[in-house]
C-alpha cells in the first residue's frame, strides 16, 4: 500500500530543509533565548509543512483505492472540507444533529498516533482493501476508556470519496463486540495471553540471521514472551469495515500496520469453545 508515499516525503523533505537552516524564519538582529527560538520554529515549521501539504494537488488515482484517499484526506485540511457533504449528519444517542463547514475541526485521524489497526473476519473480506469496486468504508474510531466507537462513513460519489455521516455507538453494540472485549485485556495482560494461546500457534517472522529472508514454524505457550509484537494498541483502535459488515463468524484477523515505519503484525484468532484463541502469528 503506497499510504500517501508523496505527502509523507514532503513532510520528510521539508523538516530537514528546517533542521539544516535557520529554522524555516527570517534572521533576526535580537538575541533569543534557546527556548523562545525552539518554539518559534517549531510552529514556523508545523505550519510550513501543513501550508506545502494543502498546496500539493491529490493525485486523481488516489481516488481508486480508499486507503490511499484516507491518508490524503488525513493530511490535508483544505482538501477535507472539500470531501464533506455538509450539513454533515451527526448520531449520537440515537439523536440526529448537524454540523457546518465553519464548525468542523480538522481531524487527523491515525496520522498523529502512526499506527492504524484492521479487523477482518476472513481472507475475503482483505481483498476488499484492494478492490477499486467498493464504494462504501467506515473508519472507526474505537475507545476503550470510554467504551465508545466513532464511526466516519464514507462513500464514493461521483468518483470521489466523501464523509457522509458520523455515528457514534457503545463498543457493546459493534459487530466486534465479543472480540474487542477480549482483546482489550489480551493487549495489557501477559498472563491472559499466554493463557488465550492455541495448543499450537502457526508463525511467521524475519530471520535474525537473514534480512532477506523470513522464519516461520509453530510457537508453543511458553515460546510466546520471546515472540509477541513489541507494540500492541492499549488505548484505542484505529480500524477500517470495507463494504458490507463483518459476517458473524468464528476468526478475526487483527492487523496493526505502522503509517511510515513499516512495521506490520498480524495475528488470526478463533473462537474455541466460547473463548477467543490465537492460531496464527506473523510479524
Amino acid at each position: 500500500m503506497r499510504k500517501a508515499s508523496v505527502i509523507i516525503a514532503s513532510i520528510i523533505l521539508l523538516s530537514a530543509i528546517c533542521f539544516n537552516t535557520t529554522g524555516c524564519k527570517g534572521e533576526s538582529s535580537e538575541p533569543e533565548s534557546a527556548e523562545s527560538t525552539s518554539v518559534t520554529d517549531s510552529i514556523g515549521q508545523e505550519e510550513a509543512i501543513a501550508d506545502t501539504i494543502e498546496e500539493t494537488p491529490m493525485p486523481t488515482a488516489a481516488d481508486m483505492l480508499f486507503e490511499d484517499f484516507i491518508f490524503n484526506f488525513a493530511s490535508n485540511r483544505k482538501l477535507q472540507t472539500s470531501r464533506i457533504t455538509f450539513p454533515l449528519p451527526v448520531i449520537e444517542n440515537g439523536n440526529k444533529t448537524y454540523i457546518n463547514k465553519r464548525q468542523w475541526p480538522t481531524e487527523h485521524f491515525f496520522i498523529d498516533k502512526d499506527y492504524y489497526t484492521l479487523i477482518f473476519g476472513n481472507r475475503k473480506q482483505m481483498n476488499a482493501m484492494n478492490d477499486t469496486a467498493v464504494s462504501h468504508v467506515t473508519l472507526e474510531n474505537i475507545l476503550f476508556d470510554q467504551k465508545s466507537i466513532k464511526q466516519y462513513k464514507f462513500s464514493r460519489i461521483g468518483g470521489k470519496w466523501m464523509l457522509t455521516e458520523i455515528e457514534s455507538m457503545p463498543i457493546s453494540e459493534s459487530q466486534n463486540a465479543s472480540f474487542l472485549d477480549f482483546y482489550e485485556r489480551f493487549a495489557i495482560d501477559n498472563e491472559f495471553q499466554i493463557e488465550s494461546m492455541n495448543d499450537i500457534v502457526e508463525f511467521s517472522a524475519p530471520d535474525p540471521d537473514n534480512d532477506f529472508a523470513n522464519m516461520s514454524g509453530t510457537l508453543l505457550p511458553d515460546q510466546w514472551p520471546a515472540f509477541k509484537p513489541e507494540f500492541m494498541p492499549t488505548d484505542s483502535l484505529y480500524n477500517f469495515i470495507y463494504g458490507n459488515a463483518i459476517e458473524n463468524s468464528s476468526q478475526r484477523i487483527f492487523i496493526i500496520e505502522g503509517v511510515a515505519s513499516g512495521m506490520r503484525t498480524e495475528m488470526t484468532f478463533r473462537l474455541k469453545n466460547g473463548k477467543w484463541v490465537l492460531t496464527k502469528f506473523n510479524s
